[in-house]
């Protein structure tokens, strides 16, 4: 929590646990660590362990009163010196001072002059509609699988778990403005660090279990915000049926009210202005009452649909309650809609306003005054969102997070209370290392009482940290154990189970690098949730069911009549992972941001009948008893333009997915102000959102090139055939060394698919410093040079901009990201050049790295296109998809040849001509052309449009019915460019039907026949009973006379078989007088 100093742990740890009164050595240091507090005034005179507990008596000369000691100062003390418990072996830290009036020793909080804890009151309305209680039930149960649709009941649902996510910014008087609680250590702040790990991974872990999950702090990261009141008008707000103004003061001025009916006879519709995209937490106000609705139906329309949501508005009124976080787009036409519609007849629905996003913190500290923060409002302290969200008392941010939680819990229903607890999440500090965990000690001076089931909350989520950091991070996490203390932020608990969690220490150098580590913070948040189902498991034998993790090896492929195979397999299960699916929901969006509602299916595999030339893309959750799993990545694809017509060719194109590193290497680097200095950030959808397909996807369907969408484990897994496409873009981000921009069975599959003429698309920052290095681990200078046709320069081109070269790209350049323009922070792009025969496509400018390789291309016995950078991290959307299509030229365009066969047969009208295209990307037309002698050419046909695209080629069929003689014909090809190419020669040679004339039948002596015709012919003569009598081969040409010896044969009727080249040419039937 907060910084300590190494100098006092090495002296703690080097004392006698055999503590004595006026110890100077320990009260000097630890006087020396409260002058680093210029909050902190009070000074420690005597320290003394009795029974486990360690005593700290402060200004043991001064008496104090009720009031003389601030609440602050209080919290901040016992935050501070809580180490000291592990230190020095003690069950217990109790800070003390002396009561002015008696003489005794109290805890600190006793002279506290705390404000009365405001308990809720409803506002009466005089809103003409009956009182009518609703029947008890349990809390909405709400699930994010990343589309923010509601879904079926997990193992916590009816269960409410309130998350404290500890510190944040809040102007503590001090004449410097707001400041965050904690400062830098070792590039982590504790305030960012403890909302960050919440509102990615804790709060949705729980909510996808079913939870109905609170927070004490802003849970929407996007700093947009758009409010929607019914007091705005039209267009913003408007009305269908009879609506009435409210009887009492709603948000921002007044609010509507509408007669339930079981049919719906009206709507109230907020439609905000959306004017930056992005993903946005919606949350709706209404005043509640016991002449509410308790089903009252939100629908949200939002990018990928129409979801809707039920609320009992008999609860939890006239604060923000969220629904769900959805994509929306810039400009879009959105709406959130109340209807009426309800089996409550006779209560009142309430439409008074909604909130789309986290915003920007507008109001001064509540108890220090000054400026506003202007910070996003999910940074600052929970005593800033506590008055946001209506909570009237302001008080020291620690225990407002306890107070503000009782406080909201109190509007709610009886079960909701009774299935409540409160989790404190933080990090800690003091030089010591692993994790910790608290709950109240009772010996508060305002509160004796612990909240039951607080030991077991605390022991079960601890134990649960424990095992699965040991089991799945590192075997030697330090084991800091459970702890009592007179924490504040626990104390001021009354009536349900809490605890405080230290995961790790942030001023302890591997610990800090653990806590950089998004999957450190992921499986932290996961053991959480588990601690918290163990606890309710134990509490209330609620079913140990743990959420499945995330399906993978995800594939989207064509199939015939516009259907899309997706696949996927069945999630990892056992030791620190979930139980096993049941089940799975897929996703499907038409623009790769928002998604439709869930389709759910059992099986790994769904067929999604799609439409012709249509881009989707799709991801997977895996469900089960316990909940719902977070999402897949995002694959994608294309569909052809002409899935029904046997002459057009889809030109298949597969995307590979093999970006999955997410690592503190992606953490963005950010000066968030000049007393914090630069801070390591988790902002993953800067890092590695998982749905980069949808920039690759983009860009080829503006090609109007079909394709198929993997990642990168199915083609590992030999589950693709590379061979059955015509190009691949395979994409790596900043796949590197540890997770290998390539493996060997990948570089197997490559090397297969380019020996045999195969095209690659192929773009990565590291794949060089992976791949071309020779100091690399994983180096593979052979792969590199004969296949990327590249050689490797360096790790870092010193710019973010790139431009193209004479050849490619010509006088277009760009920009790739730098972390916050709005792409992922591609920082060591790769530096590059020519081998084997390639050359530079692109190179970077700006910066050291004017003039250098970013791109090289290959043309030959295959070809190849590499990016020593990103493609997906390219900020201009216009750029990447212009690029993009130049890269689908350059692998599809003929150079000298064309890329198709003309062959040729006789037909029954003349001779027919065929060839099958492959993408037509820079064809003007076709003119079919003919020769007698194969040196001089005609044009037999007029002009031919190119009927195929960049996404299909085409089956061409032209009758030549004027060839009298011998005919060579080529297909001529017009380029855009007016450029010509020839296809090969087809030649057909018109002869004559072969012909076989008995010119003597009766015959005699011999049997005369006139044979017309070239080839080699076999003839047979057979008597009446089928014997062989006769049987010859002559060969001719145009014509021959041949004689059959007859008089040696007896009178009656004979067969005549005769066959040219091996085929049955007639038979003929000959009479011998």
């Amino acid at each position: 929590m907060r910084k300590r100093y190494l100098i006092l742990l090495c002296i703690i740890c080097n004392a006698s646990l055999s503590w004595a009164q006026n110890d100077s050595t320990i009260v000097n240091h630890v006087n020396q660590l409260l002058q680093q507090e210029p909050a902190i005034h009070l000074r420690a005179d005597s320290v003394i362990k009795i029974n486990d507990d360690l005593q700290v008596y402060f200004n043991t000369n001064t008496g104090f009163i009720p009031g003389g000691i601030s609440e602050t100062e209080a919290e901040l003390l016992t935050e501070l010196l809580l180490h000291l418990i592990t230190d020095t072996g003690s069950r217990n830290i109790v800070l003390l001072a002396k009561d002015s009036l008696s003489g005794e020793f109290k805890t600190l909080d006793y002279f506290v002059l705390e404000p009365a804890i405001e308990k809720y009151e409803a506002v009466k309305n005089n809103d003409p509609y009956p009182d009518k209680p609703g029947l008890e039930a349990a809390p909405n149960a709400r699930i994010f699988p990343g589309a923010g649709q509601p879904a079926s009941a997990g193992a916590l649902s009816g269960k409410t778990v309130w998350l404290s996510p500890g510190h944040g910014w809040q102007n503590t008087g001090t004449g410097l403005g707001f400041l965050t609680q904690r400062g830098t250590s070792n590039q982590l702040v504790e305030d960012f660090t403890t909302a960050e790990t919440v509102d990615y991974y804790l709060l949705n872990y729980l909510i996808n279990a079913g939870a109905n999950v609170w927070s004490v702090r802003e849970r929407d990261m996007n700093p947009a915000e758009i409010i929607v009141n019914n007091d705005d008008g039209a267009p913003a707000y408007t009305e269908t049926g009879t609506w009435n103004s409210g009887t009492i003061a709603g948000y921002g001025g007044t609010y509507r009210t509408a007669a339930a009916s079981s049919c719906g006879t009206a709507t109230a519709v907020f439609t905000p202005t959306v004017a930056t995209s992005g993903l946005y937490w919606v949350s709706v106000r209404y005043i509640s009452g016991v002449n509410r609705a308790t089903d009252v139906h939100y629908a949200i329309k939002h990018a990928g649909g129409t979801t809707q949501f039920t609320i009992n508005q008999e609860i939890h009124g006239d604060t923000w309650v969220y629904l769900g976080q959805f994509y929306f787009f810039a400009g879009g036409n959105y709406n959130v809609t109340i209807s009426n519609q309800s089996a409550d007849s006779t209560q009142a629905i309430v439409a008074d306003a909604i909130r789309l996003g986290g915003g920007i913190g507008q109001t001064p500290d509540c108890l220090n005054g000054g400026a506003a923060s202007g910070r996003p409002r999910f940074e600052e302290a929970a005593r800033q969102y506590a008055r946001f969200q209506g909570h009237p008392p302001c008080r020291e941010d620690v225990t407002v997070r306890p107070i503000y939680t009782e406080w909201e819990l109190s509007k709610g229903l009886t079960s909701e209370i009774s299935n409540a607890v409160f989790v404190s999440f933080h990090t800690n500090a003091g030089g010591g290392t692993g994790t910790e965990s608290y709950r109240y000690n009772g010996l508060g001076s305002s509160q004796p009482n612990i909240t039951p089931g607080s030991t077991q909350l605390r022991d079960s989520i601890h134990k649960q940290i424990i095992t699965d950091l040991r089991a799945g991070w590192r075997s030697t996490w330090t084991d800091r154990g459970v702890k009592t203390s007179n924490l504040g932020e626990l104390r001021e608990l009354h009536t349900i189970p809490g605890t405080l969690i230290e995961l790790a220490f942030h001023d302890h150098v591997r610990d800090a690098a653990d806590l950089r580590e998004p999957e450190f913070r992921r499986m932290a948040a996961r053991a959480i949730y588990k601690g918290i189902l163990k606890f309710f498991n134990y509490r209330d034998s609620v079913p140990r069911i743990f959420l499945p993790e995330e399906p993978t090896g995800v594939a989207a492929r064509n199939m015939e009549h516009s259907r899309i195979q997706v696949s996927w397999k069945a999630p990892v299960t056992g030791g620190i992972y979930g139980d096993a699916a049941t089940g799975y929901r897929v996703y499907v969006s038409e623009n790769g941001r928002g998604f439709a509602n869930a389709i759910d299916v059992k099986d790994t595999n769904y067929v999604f009948k799609a439409h012709p030339d249509k881009t989707y893309f799709f991801k997977i959750t895996a469900i089960n008893a316990g909940g719902e799993s977070f999402a897949s990545s995002v694959v994608a694809a294309h569909t052809p333009r002409h899935p029904g017509s046997y002459k057009h060719k889809p030109v298949a194109w597969l995307l590979v997915d093999g970006f999955d590193r997410l690592d503190a290497s992606a953490m963005l680097l950010k000066n968030e102000s000049s007393a914090l200095g630069n801070v390591r950030r988790m902002v993953l959808e800067s890092m590695n959102n998982y749905n980069y397909m949808i920039e690759h996807g983009n860009g080829l369907a503006g090609c109007e090139v079909a394709f198929d969408g993997v990642q990168n484990e199915v083609v590992a897994a030999g589950n693709v055939e590379l061979s059955k496409y015509f190009a691949v873009d395979w994409y790596v981000g900043e796949e590197s060394t540890a997770n290998k921009s390539l493996d060997s069975t990948e570089k197997f599959f490559l090397k297969k698919y380019l020996d045999k003429g195969g095209r690659l698309l192929i773009s990565g920052s590291e794949i060089g410093w992976d791949l071309g290095r020779a100091a690399s681990a994983n180096a593979d200078s052979s792969f590199y040079a004969t296949y990327l046709k590249a050689v490797y320069i360096s790790d870092g081109a010193g710019t973010y901009n790139f431009n193209g070269t004479t050849g490619f790209f010509n006088g277009v350049s760009g920009a790739f990201g730098n972390g916050v323009n709005g792409k992922y922070n591609v920082d060591f792009p790769d530096v590059i050049d020519t081998t084997g025969g390639s050359q530079l496509v692109l190179n970077y400018s700006g910066g050291t790295g004017t003039g250098a390789g970013a791109g090289v291309g290959y043309k030959g016995n295959f070809r190849v296109l590499y990016f020593g950078f990103p493609v997906e991290a390219i900020v201009d959307d216009n750029v990447r998809n212009n690029l993009i299509c130049q890269s689908v030229d350059y692998l599809s365009k003929p150079d000298r040849h064309c890329d198709f066969v003309l062959t040729g047969k006789h037909g029954h009208h003349g001779n027919e001509l065929q060839w099958i295209t492959g993408p037509e990307t820079n064809t003007a037309y076709y003119t079919l052309e003919r020769s007698k002698d194969g040196k001089n050419f005609k044009a037999v046909s007029g002009r031919i449009d190119p009927m195929g695209s960049a996404s299909e080629g085409y089956q061409y069929e032209v009758d030549d019915n004027d060839a009298t003689t011998t005919a060579y014909y080529r297909v001529v090809t017009t380029g855009k460019d007016n450029k010509q190419t020839i296809s090969n020669l087809a030649i057909l040679q018109n002869e004559k039907p072969a012909q076989l004339f008995v010119l003597n039948n009766p015959a005699h002596d011999n049997i005369r026949l006139q044979i017309n015709g070239t080839g080699t012919f076999g003839l047979t003569l057979l008597n009446a009973t089928g014997q062989t009598v006769y049987q010859t081969t002559v060969n001719a040409t145009n014509s021959r006379m041949v004689t059959i010896p007859a008089s040696q044969l007896g009178r009656g009727i004979y067969w005549l078989w005769a066959n040219v080249n091996g085929q049955k040419l007639e038979t003929v039937k000959v009479l011998i007088q």
